[in-house]
């Protein structure tokens, strides 16, 4: 059985991006009709049907489900962490190719929630 998202409907997928010089500390998740909200801002966005297929396509592009502390002992690294679906791992500092679409398109999910912007732009 899959998460309920604060809303109540099924997750499909939470990202976590903590540490660094910044000091971040932030959860995105989106839920499965697309509505992406994050721990630290009480708004949330709803993604178009059009952003909501190519999430899941990154995400489904994912190969390396396995985690990893490389790059954890780096000064100031960044933490990433991916759950999707019964699919969970963490990388510190640079995360792999593969993640690489996904992680940019929850990265600017972060922004746009705490902007109040409904579209990337």
């Amino acid at each position: 059985m899959e998460p309920a998202s604060p809303a109540g409907g099924p997750t499909l997928v939470t990202y976590t991006r903590t540490g660094g010089f910044a000091g971040f500390g932030d959860t995105v998740t989106v839920d499965a009709a697309g509505v992406a909200r994050v721990s630290s801002k009480p708004a949330e966005i709803t993604l178009s049907a059009a952003e909501l297929d190519g999430l899941r396509a990154n995400l489904d592009r994912i190969r390396t489900w396995w985690s990893s502390p490389a790059g954890c002992d780096i000064a100031d690294h960044i933490a990433y962490s991916i759950t999707y679906g019964e699919r969970r791992a963490r990388r510190c500092h640079v995360v792999p190719r593969d993640w690489q679409p996904a992680v940019s398109q929850l990265d600017d999910l972060l922004v746009r929630v705490r902007a109040g912007r409904a579209t990337g732009a």
